[in-house]
């Protein structure tokens, strides 16, 4: 891990060196994050993302863009029990949140229309699965919740591939949408089990 964040960081000290300019940005954005692997009935979470980035241009089509994110992730499922007392519904949500540091290469096709690629790698800042029950046992209703930090039981780095696209909206606003594979195993405690970040972020940016 070391080696590759030394690459990182030399690829963009080289790439300060030789910009034509450089612009420092903002951006806020809606998630649609999973799990996928050894996961049952995973459906999809809506979380967010929030940061900045700075966009380093290396010609007129080709630039650079390191970003700093807060990103919320994880994944939902729910399951139906039946028995002769009653039922009930539990409703079962893995809630992550990582600081993401994303290096995008970005090649402009036309003028203001774009495409990216580049690697991610993410820290895990907090792991919480939340439990919520709720049906009738012998006719009476009944609810239950709970709520379990399981930070521990997860690996605190994950490392992705990004893929996406992006307009410039006028000089200061743009939006994108981007596709997140996280290709590092999450799961640490379950043996043979491989679990994996998947994100779609939809993203309005300004620059500063």
């Amino acid at each position: 891990m070391k080696k590759r964040l030394l690459t990182a960081l030399a690829v963009i000290s080289l790439s300060f060196t030789q910009a034509q300019e450089v612009k420092f940005g903002t951006k806020v954005g809606l998630n649609i994050s999973n799990l996928a692997g050894d996961v049952s009935d995973a459906n999809n979470k809506i979380g967010f993302h929030i940061g900045g980035f700075a966009e380093i241009e290396l010609s007129d089509t080709f630039s650079l863009q390191p970003e700093i994110l807060y990103s919320t992730q994880g994944t939902k499922s729910e399951q139906n029990f039946y028995f002769p007392s009653g039922g009930l519904n539990i409703d079962l949500t893995q809630k992550l949140s990582y600081l993401n540091i994303p290096i995008m290469a970005k090649l402009y096709l036309v003028e203001n229309f774009y495409i990216e690629v580049g690697p991610q790698i993410g820290f895990l800042l907090t792991a919480e699965q939340i439990g919520e029950a709720s049906g009738s046992i012998y006719g009476q209703p009944y609810t239950s919740s709970e709520t379990i930090d399981n930070k521990d039981s997860l690996n605190s780095t994950d490392f992705g591939l990004n893929t996406g696209l992006g307009i410039k909206l006028s000089e200061r606003f743009g939006a994108g949408v981007r596709y997140s594979l996280g290709l590092s195993n999450i799961d640490k405690e379950t043996k043979n089990s491989e679990v994996n970040n998947r994100n779609i972020g939809i993203s309005l940016m300004y620059n500063l």
